[in-house]
């Protein structure tokens, strides 16, 4: 129904740049509307949430139920942010206190689904990677032991990661400092999945740094 509202308004809209086109000698005439059609509003029309000012903000709401969220603007015009579209927002510095709220009041976060997160590429592509992190930091790993450190971090819906912490292990400052580093500079995951939908993912991992020489 709100598709075939959509198509009708779209239709009507430009019947009236058709009369002014007419009504002013056949030259083209540019229409201002105000009007916001969510549900066919392009992504890369929308504002970028974490750039938006606090002070332009008229209201916004996020609905859990539906993992949106709707920022009005003082100047009148309404944008509907999907799922994807407003996660990881909140971890930009330059992200206002209201949107941060509503980003927190609408994270649904899990802890078990059907498809955890992967590092793309899998096992062999993540434990390749340990090897190259290890190679390229060989001289902060030189003369220490191995140790096994137990990381949890979110993974987001692009595969970004965010809220990092060691839960386990960790003796040596150094060795937690570059396992950190490790895991940030790991960007690029495969979400996980959940009824077929990617969803934000608490994620463990073991995570073992040694010298490779």
């Amino acid at each position: 129904m709100k598709k075939h509202l959509a198509l009708i308004l779209l239709i009507v809209l430009f019947c009236i740049t058709v009369a002014n086109i007419s009504a002013n000698g056949g030259k083209y005439v540019i229409l201002r509307t105000n009007i916001i059609l969510a549900d066919s509003l392009p992504t890369d029309s929308l504002p970028i949430l974490h750039l938006l000012k606090e002070d332009d903000i008229a209201s916004i709401q996020p609905d859990f139920s539906h993992q949106t969220i709707v920022v009005v603007l003082k100047t009148g015009e309404a944008y509907n942010y999907e799922h994807v579209d407003w996660d990881y927002e909140d971890q930009y510095p330059s992200t206002c206190a209201k949107v941060k709220a509503a980003i927190v009041d609408n994270t649904m976060l899990f802890t078990k689904v059907e498809h955890e997160p992967e590092f793309d590429g899998r096992k062999k592509a993540w434990d390749q990677y340990i090897v190259e992190f290890c190679r390229k930091h060989q001289a902060e790993l030189k003369n220490t032991n191995p140790e096994d450190i137990t990381v949890q971090f979110i993974v987001h819906l692009n595969g970004q990661v965010s809220d990092l912490r060691v839960i386990q292990g960790g003796k040596d400052p150094n060795i937690v400092n570059l396992t950190k580093l490790a895991i940030r500079e790991s960007q690029g995951w495969i979400p996980a999945i959940q009824n077929g939908r990617k969803v934000i993912f608490l994620e463990k991992l073991h995570v073992i740094l040694s010298n490779v020489d």
